[in-house]
């Protein structure tokens, strides 16, 4: 048994989600939402030239607790 309360949302996930630069690029991303999110929240963005899996393991427990997160 844990003692960690239970997470408030659930997580849906969106891959290839394209997010326009002034450039004309456009960056390829993972979006991390709380599922049934009735309010804007935050998004905490992180952008890594090198493999992003660190931030993909971290993403659902940001999204689990109201919070966008979007990889890069």
């Amino acid at each position: 048994m844990s003692n960690e309360p239970e997470a408030p949302y659930g997580v849906q996930m969106k891959w290839g989600v394209k997010i326009p630069m002034r450039d004309g690029v456009h960056l390829d991303a993972t979006l991390y939402l709380p599922k049934d999110l009735k309010t804007p929240r935050p998004a905490i963005f992180s952008l890594t030239p090198y493999v992003a899996q660190r931030y993909h393991d971290w993403a659902p427990s940001f999204a689990e607790n109201g919070y966008g997160k979007v990889v890069s």
